[in-house]
């Protein structure tokens, strides 16, 4: 909450960022990225 806006928003398009280049690179669908996740396996 108290970060500026800016961050967030480098923060929000470097973790887009890098899901899309797993997509590329595996050829896998956004929803198998997610699921492979880097919390994979962990409760919640």
């Amino acid at each position: 909450m108290t970060k500026h806006h800016g961050v967030a928003k480098v923060a929000i398009a470097h973790k887009l960022a890098v899901r899309l280049y797993w997509m590329l690179r595996s050829g896998d669908d956004y929803r198998k990225v997610m699921e492979r996740g880097s919390h994979a396996g962990q409760s919640v």
